[in-house]
Order: structure tokens, then sequence, then C-alpha cells
């Protein structure tokens, strides 16, 4: 790697797996220095949700169509675009591990930028949220789009966060799906019955994140004002509050991205956002039992698997990393290229295999590549997808070796680890 410094930025040539690059990096651009969201309507930027927000602007003008055009900038941090496209693209690369991958399935139209996708509980349906407010549902065995639900309430604010409800004995709705959008309008949808089962809105606030508990008794929802509220899902009231506390207590100081319930252990839930903090709370005490201090989470990028947490980071550096939860010590950085350090690879999208910690997957901006990793090759990559524009969301199946991702083409895809 050879560059050349200027006063405002510096220009790297890259030559990653055959594929060259020109980057141009400039420091002032992380979203963690940059937190106005104003400065995102300053500057148009390709292939980018800013710039899909500029193009897109409702004719409505006035005030709401601000505010809409503020969330629809602000809700994912700004990613470093000044990369160009790479000469080519490969869509299969396998290295140490046994494994492959292969598509399987397309679906979307390209239409508008799909922010976030998840399988449902038995691995038939996709749901994907999209940057104009609305969540699509696909049928995954044949592809076929199913039907489309409008989340915002008077405006177009992205859909930024969905989940499906566990399965509840004795409860006769099975597909349940949480959908949260920029605005702070939360909603339960009965997908089957293709019904809006209730609806409200946390004032003040952009919900950026949401996550049920294993038996589907609460969920929990962060965003904008740095606060996480644990709601009771049979009545949709909050039980409990998680924030940083008057008298030194720890909490966040800035966005939360991401939240995660410890499957393990039912009193313990983990967040994570742009104030380079990952907190382990008690539900018990509603207090910050351990944090982790470093990951830059700025998506959905936070997991836990058998005491294991994993963290997806936007930034130039370690993005991967692998935490004991107990003593909140580092076991591992999980490089992008393995044996080397990777500067281009900002992670918005991270996750474990549902079954355990066999695979790890990841979406990036910058270099728009999902890739996944095998732990039994000592986490090397077993494929990886490249693409023109940003991958936003990942996703693994419940019950196949398969997974799911999406971005800034418009269109979510399935992939089988074969």
């Amino acid at each position: 790697m050879e560059g050349k410094d200027s006063d405002q930025s510096k220009k790297l040539d890259l030559e990653v797996d055959n594929v060259r690059y020109r980057v141009i990096e400039d420091p002032s651009s992380s979203p963690l220095k940059k937190n106005d969201p104003t400065q995102a309507s300053k500057t148009k930027k390709s292939g980018t949700k800013s710039s899909i927000a500029e193009s897109n602007k409702e004719t409505t003008g006035g005030e709401e169509q601000e505010e809409v055009q503020k969330q629809k900038n602000d809700i994912i941090s700004q990613p470093l675009e000044n990369i160009k496209k790479p000469i080519s693209v490969s869509k299969k690369n396998t290295e140490g591990s046994a494994f492959q991958i292969e598509e399987y399935r397309k679906l979307g139209k390209g239409e508008e930028e799909l922010l976030v996708c998840r399988f449902d509980n038995e691995d038939l349906l996709l749901a994907c949220g999209t940057m104009n407010g609305s969540v699509q549902i696909y049928q995954i065995s044949t592809g076929k789009f199913l039907r489309s639900f409008e989340c915002a309430v008077n405006s177009s604010s992205p859909a930024s966060c969905l989940r499906w409800r566990p399965l509840i004995p004795g409860v006769k709705e099975k597909s349940v799906l949480l959908t949260a959008n920029a605005d702070g309008v939360i909603t339960h949808w009965n997908i089957h019955d293709a019904k809006m089962m209730s609806q409200f809105k946390e004032t003040e606030n952009q919900v950026l994140a949401l996550d049920f508990n294993k038996d589907g008794s609460l969920f929990a929802t962060a965003g904008k004002d740095q606060k996480i509220r644990i709601y009771c899902e049979e009545t949709h009231k909050v039980t409990t509050e998680l924030h940083r506390g008057f008298s030194g207590y720890p909490g966040h100081s800035n966005r939360i991205f991401s939240l995660k319930f410890v499957e393990e252990d039912p009193n313990l839930l983990i967040s994570g956002g742009w104030d380079r903090s990952v907190h382990i709370w008690d539900l018990r005490t509603a207090k910050s039992t351990g944090s982790i201090f470093g990951p830059a989470i700025s998506g959905d990028s936070i997991d836990c698997k058998n005491d294991t947490i994993l963290t997806g980071s936007w930034r130039n550096f370690d993005q991967l990393q692998i935490w004991d939860m107990k003593s909140r010590k580092l076991i591992k950085n999980v490089d992008w290229e393995y044996g080397f350090k990777t500067e281009s690879a900002y992670v918005y999208s991270a996750q474990f295999s549902k079954s355990g910690t066999q695979f790890i997957i990841a979406g990036t901006s910058t270099r728009n590549e999902v890739r996944v990793f095998d732990e039994a090759a000592d986490y090397q990559p077993c494929g990886k997808v490249k693409f023109e524009k940003s991958i936003y969301s990942v996703d693994f199946a419940h019950t196949r070796k398969m997974f799911a991702f999406c971005g800034g083409d418009g269109e979510a895809y399935i992939y089988k680890i074969i």
C-alpha cells in the first residue's frame, strides 16, 4: 500500500483479491465526529442513503417534509463513500473453509432502498423494511411478493427496524411482526390476516433498534433519546427504562443502534451505539452491570450466543470482534481479509448463526460486501458477495443453513451455505 498525504485527505491504492481500489480517506467524515444530522444533507453522496433521500424528496414541502428528510439522512450514520466501485465483482470466495455459498432467491423490485430484513420463525417468510416507511413480505419458497404494510403515520419516515415475535404456546396469532419507524411509531402486525394489531408512538424519539426476549413476553426499543424501554408484550406498557443515571450510573451518551436480549439469561440485555460503548443491562436492577469500550455500533450489529458477544463496528479497523460476556475481555478479532488488517470494511450489520457460533455473517458499506465466516476454519471467510451499493442488514435463518441480506440496491437476497 502506497499513499500521498495532502492537506485535506489521504489517497490510498488498495489491491484486494485482485480488485484494485482507490480510497480517499477524510477523518472528518466519521459518523462519531459528525453527529449533527444536518451534515448529511450538506453533501450528496452517490449510492448512499443520503443520496437516495435527496432524490426521493416529497413535493409537499414545509416542515413535515424537512423532518422526514432529516430522519432519512439521520437514520444510519453517513457511509464513507469516497471509494470507487470495484473494477470486477466476485460472488464466491472459498479459502480455508469447507463450506461455500450459492444464491437461492432474489427478492424485491429495486425501487427503493431496503434498510432491514428478517426471516420469520419458521423460515417461510422474509420481511423487509424500506427507506420510504413500508414493510414488504415475501414468500421464501417461491420468491413471491405477498403484501406490503405502510408503517409510518402521516409521513414516509424510514422503517428502521423490525422483529418477528417468538412463537408463544397457547397464543393464536403465530405470525406477528413488530416494526418501528424513525418517527417513533411502533406497530404490531398480524401478517397472515394482513391486519394492524396495535400502534403507538414514542414521542420525540427515533426508534433505531428493537428486540424480543426469548419467550416473547417482553420487547425492547431504543434510539435517538439514548434510553432503552422495556415493554410488556401483553399490555404494550413500559415496565422498565434503562438509561444513564444522574448519580454516576453508566449508560449511553449517544444514539443506540442495536439491542440483544441474552437467550441464556432472561434478565440480561445488551446494547450499543455511537458512543463507542456496549452495555450489559440487568433488568432486575435497571442498571448497566458491565460495559465494553471501543465498538462503534451504527446498525444492527450486536449478537450474543453461549456467553459470547459479537460486535460489528463502522470503522476502519477491528471491525468484527468476539468478546467474553462475563469478563468483557476480547477473545478474537475476526479479520475481514484473513491474516490482514482491512481498512475499508465499515460494518453496518453482523450476526452469529441462529444455532450457535458456527458462522458469522456481516455486511458493509464502502466495500459493499457480505461475508460469511466459518468458526471451524478460525473464522476464515467461506463466501462473499459484492455489490455496487452498501449492505445495511443481514440475517440468518432459524432452521436452515441460509442467510438473507439487503441494502442500497433495493433488493433482498437469500443464499445457502453448502
